[in-house]
């Protein structure tokens, strides 16, 4: 079978689960929300929650001038502050409640109790103990807020996002790593973030993401002096995960690979100079000094490892039985039957994507990579909005505005509609017709294929019984 028709017959799987978008229960149920809770359009507002009257949690609340409440549904934001900044200065310091900038994208902010998040690893360097330090179960406190802003807030469920500076950049990590959260959050964004390690907090011992690959852009000064970019001389190794190192965890986890070819030097989507290496696996990093040499630029595009999951274990909890929650689903099942046929005709299911072409690669906005990282000179601790200056001579070409990267990163990003497990349609005696199908209509693809490929050639014949028959025996077993 050639290249060219396993692709052909990857893309038509991909089809089985198109992203769409999911309208929040509020948009449904408009009237069921308390009245004090039904936002208006261009308006801010601040909130009590929680189920302890004594100790309620605040989050500030920006809604867009195309908000109606029950029209179409529109993009959320979770934003987290800083250490010691209240949701009203990181309004202020990102401009999401801009009208210019922003006319249809929610912004929720939640505060931490005491300005200091679970995240928080400049209190947590300087303590010689983890029992002296206030924990809050953040993680847990963001899954229940997801859960009840569902109801009370008309939006798009497959465009919600996790935004953070400082230490609030540190535990959007954690919410990417969480097995339950990450399967809400389309996208992630991070500014100058800190990282823990397990040896400062059991909370970065794990990262255990149900969806993968995950979009991740992190921007980043090179002078920061509140979260350094790199460790400082005086810290060890195993207090926290400098930027160059985190980024490298992300990689390896979204399956990005190393590099297998030379560098190719050209013009991407933007027009800058870049610099593009082939990976494995089908992907490529764009390398590049934008913005005159004033920033770094470092742009992954990885393959898919795995499609959007759905997981029994609580949210801040890993899977303790080391099971796959998505163990048996329809999606699964066809993963199993594409295997199959590609072990009996001689083909590695990792090399069933078409290699990109140079061009393409260069030509890429590095907005639609799976990684993108800006490391900016000359730059400390903040949300960057600046003329960033060039290097050896050379003149910025425009101003850095991280609200508008952020922004613009998270309009290309759409969360897929997650795959109910086998199991739990069994559970329910929903019968799973549609995941039958789709099964059936795999075989018969992957069969065309051979039969478009083989002809009527003794070897062609011969290759197609032995994938049928691997592939009843396949069927067979699910």
């Amino acid at each position: 079978m050639s290249a060219s028709k396993v692709f052909v017959l990857v893309s038509f799987l991909s089809l089985l689960n198109p992203v769409l978008s999911a309208s929040s229960q509020a948009c449904k149920f408009p009237n069921r929300s308390p009245i004090d809770w039904r936002p208006k359009a261009n308006e801010t507002r601040v909130f009590q929650i929680g189920t302890d009257p004594e100790n309620p949690r605040e989050i500030r609340v920006s809604v867009p001038p195309l908000y109606n409440g029950t029209g179409k549904e529109l993009p959320l934001i979770l934003a987290f502050h800083d250490k010691e900044q209240s949701p009203a200065q990181l309004e202020y310091e990102t401009r999401f409640s801009d009208k210019e900038l922003n006319k249809d994208k929610i912004v929720v902010y939640p505060r931490a109790v005491n300005d200091t998040w679970q995240s928080d690893i400049t209190v947590r360097r300087f303590q010689k103990s983890e029992k002296t330090i206030p924990s809050t179960d953040d993680i847990t406190f963001i899954s229940t807020l997801i859960k009840d802003l569902d109801t009370v807030i008309c939006f798009d469920t497959t465009r919600l996002y996790a935004t953070g500076l400082g230490t609030g950049g540190g535990l959007v990590h954690l919410l990417a790593c969480d097995p339950v959260i990450s399967t809400k959050l389309a996208a992630y964004a991070i500014v100058a973030g800190g990282f823990g390690t397990k040896s400062i907090s059991p909370i970065w011992a794990e990262c255990k993401p149900a969806r993968l690959p995950a979009p991740i852009l992190e921007i980043h000064g090179e002078e920061d002096k509140i979260l350094p970019y790199m460790l400082n001389d005086w810290e060890p190794a195993k207090s926290r995960r400098a930027v160059p190192h985190w980024l490298d965890d992300w990689s390896e986890r979204n399956g990005c690979g190393e590099a297998i070819s030379e560098p190719v030097e050209g013009m991407d989507g933007t027009g800058t100079p870049v610099s593009v290496t082939k990976l494995e696996r089908g992907g490529w990093i764009s390398e590049a000094e934008a913005w005159g040499g004033g920033i770094l630029r470092t742009a992954k595009s990885c393959p898919t490892l795995n499609e959007a999951k759905t997981s029994e274990a609580k949210a801040g909890e890993g899977n303790k039985d080391g099971k796959d929650a998505s163990e048996d689903t329809d999606r699964e099942a066809i993963k199993k039957l594409r295997e199959a046929a590609n072990e009996e005709l001689g083909k590695d299911s990792g090399d069933q994507k078409d290699e990109p072409k140079e061009e393409e690669m260069l030509k890429t906005d590095p907005a639609h990579f799976t990684l993108l990282h800006y490391r900016i000179r000359e730059f400390g601790h903040g949300w960057p909005l600046q003329q960033i200056k060039g290097m050896k001579g050379s003149k910025a070409d425009r101003m850095f505005d991280a609200t508008s990267i952020v922004t613009e990163w998270f309009n290309i990003h759409n969360l897929p509609e997650p795959e109910v497990p086998v199991e739990k349609k069994r559970e329910t005696g929903e019968e799973d017709d549609q995941g039958v199908d789709d099964i059936d209509d795999a075989e018969e693809e992957v069969l065309e294929a051979i039969d478009v490929d083989a002809k009527d050639s003794e070897e062609g014949v011969e290759k197609k019984e032995k994938v049928k028959q691997s592939l009843e025996e396949e069927h067979d077993e699910l």
